[in-house]
């Protein structure tokens, strides 16, 4: 099943019962985490995504509506926003002149921005930098431009839902581009695909596509865009040796995910491992070739 943006809100999208490859992940890093999110016993589990997360949706929205759509939706505090008093000048019995108009001129703010994100000064700023850089990169823009947006891929698979929502898909081409923001520098994206296991998103968002449309994905691109100094855009593939064997880890996360849940059993912590070091680390402790 195929869900236009439209038809179906990002919230919607995430409230939605379903196996979607963040669950998957976390099923796959760590079982044991996953049903305490699952059982809702996991501390960070009423944690959101974070300001870091909103501006990513900010960026994309900016790049995908137009300004009429935007803002409906965001307050872009581009000539400043008045200081919000705090809980202690609320409350005073006796509030000072100074702390009046402090309370007025808030109050007067919210009224305008109404159920709309705000959006602060400070983050304008920041967004019109990445903006900036974003459409230095012809590769990238281009890019987007061929694609549909935000569309919901829906599929049954042993009595279980699983979704995806592609940032970008071009169903002629058998493309699609995912947009990333980042607060390090785009030489260290590679440890964030590491830290939140982007290969396993790329091939989950493969794989249902290929149950969609009986087609595998010609490419998948990540476009990377720095949310700090100096703002650059660059558009980024993963080896075709990872893309191939990510595969092979999400359906068998996938199975092994679906019979965690249906016996409610999960795999249990070891109580003992072999340490494990890398190539670069054994080099730097003596072990490895120069």
């Amino acid at each position: 099943m195929i869900i236009l943006p439209q038809d179906l809100n990002i919230k919607d999208y995430h409230a939605y019962n379903a196996i979607t490859s963040s669950k998957l992940r976390q099923f796959i890093q760590s079982p044991e985490t996953y049903k305490d999110r699952l059982n809702g016993t996991h501390p960070d589990c009423h944690k959101t995504g974070g300001r870091h997360y909103i501006i990513g949706q900010v960026f994309e929205d900016m790049i995908t509506l137009s300004t009429e759509e935007l803002q409906e939706m965001y307050f872009f505090c581009k000539g400043g926003e008045p200081e919000k008093p705090s809980e202690r000048v609320i409350n005073a019995k006796k509030p000072s002149s100074e702390s009046v108009n402090k309370i007025r001129d808030w109050k007067k703010f919210l009224s305008r921005v109404g159920d709309r994100n705000v959006i602060t000064t400070q983050e304008c700023n920041m967004l019109q930098k990445m903006l900036d850089g974003y459409y230095k990169n012809a590769t990238a823009t281009q890019m987007w431009l061929t694609m549909e947006k935000q569309i919901t891929i829906r599929k049954e698979h042993r009595g279980y839902q699983l979704q995806c929502r592609f940032d970008g898909v071009n169903t002629k081409l058998h493309t699609a581009c995912d947009l990333k923001t980042t607060s390090k520098p785009l030489e260290d994206f590679n440890k964030a695909i590491y830290d939140y296991r982007y290969d396993l998103q790329l091939a989950y968002y493969s794989e249902l596509y290929r149950m969609q449309f009986k087609e595998e994905l010609k490419d998948f691109s990540f476009i990377v865009v720095e949310t700090i100094y100096p703002y650059r855009c660059q558009v980024m593939t993963l080896p075709r040796l990872i893309r191939e064997a990510s595969k092979h880890i999400v359906v068998e996360g996938v199975t092994q995910m679906i019979d965690c849940l249906n016996s409610n059993e999960y795999p249990e912590f070891a109580e003992t491992s072999k340490i494990n070091l890398s190539q670069w680390q054994l080099s730097g402790m003596g072990y490895g070739e120069e």
